[in-house]
């Protein structure tokens, strides 16, 4: 008998391209009947231009329910969808369901049921995974065992992503795992993300200072990463 994994609940991590992929992975979830529960997270990468109205999430939210309405099936169910958009990158977009759970800034739910699932799919393309996939050990709790599910997409980090993360993940290892409120303190006191008027300033501007927070975080010799392997936090 082939065991099917069912799943508590399935994280789709917004910002996907126009082909839809993540959506159309987590559709075909729900579909099989392996989980009942989404939650998509995820609001504007902090390099992006900024629209109040319209985040990754809010867009990959449509998509579920258009993969739905163009099947002309009922899996995408509105009390077991759930949007969480206050992120502008990957660890904000597992921090804040976690950290702030009753704030869902669109369906006005509560995501306190996110610190009982023991059964979690992510849903996100192969180069995003290389890095989500960690992060969210070593965001959610111990006892919680996460299943990364890879999209069709990217399959290699760009360069600037290898460094960004990179850098990140050796600012990361000092906090303990497992502890989503000291990971949003560091988020809003030390991420330029979220700092008071970020998304007032020129791409390039952004783009400068991001890289010189990676040389605060991880020294000079950041600039020349590309090959390290990041560190599998939690387990």
């Amino acid at each position: 008998m082939i065991m099917v994994q069912l799943f508590d609940v399935v994280i789709l991590l917004a910002g996907e391209s126009e082909q839809r992929f993540r959506s159309k992975e987590t559709y075909d979830i729900l579909k099989s009947g392996r989980a009942g529960v989404v939650l998509v997270t995820g609001g504007f990468w902090g390099l992006d231009d900024y629209c109040l109205y319209l985040t990754d999430g809010k867009i990959s939210v449509e998509n579920l329910k258009n993969h739905d309405a163009a099947a002309k099936t009922h899996y995408v169910n509105e009390k077991n969808l759930f949007l969480d958009d206050r992120s502008h990158e990957t660890i904000g977009s597992l921090v804040y369901p976690l950290a702030k759970p009753h704030v869902d800034l669109d369906l006005e739910k509560d995501l306190t049921f996110l610190k009982d699932a023991r059964e979690i799919a992510i849903v996100t393309n192969t180069a995003h995974m290389i890095s989500a996939h960690p992060l969210t050990m070593k965001t959610f709790p111990e006892y919680a065992t996460i299943y990364p599910i890879c999209s069709p997409g990217p399959t290699k980090e760009t360069r600037s992503e290898k460094v960004y993360n990179t850098a990140l993940f050796q600012r990361l290892a000092k906090i303990p795992d497992h502890e989503p409120e000291l990971l949003l303190k560091f988020l809003l006191e030390e991420h330029l993300f979220y700092s008071d008027g970020w998304f007032d300033k020129s791409v390039f501007r952004r783009q400068f200072e991001l890289g010189r927070l990676c040389i605060k975080w991880g020294g000079p010799r950041i600039l020349i990463a590309g090959t390290q392997e990041y560190k599998l936090f939690g387990k």
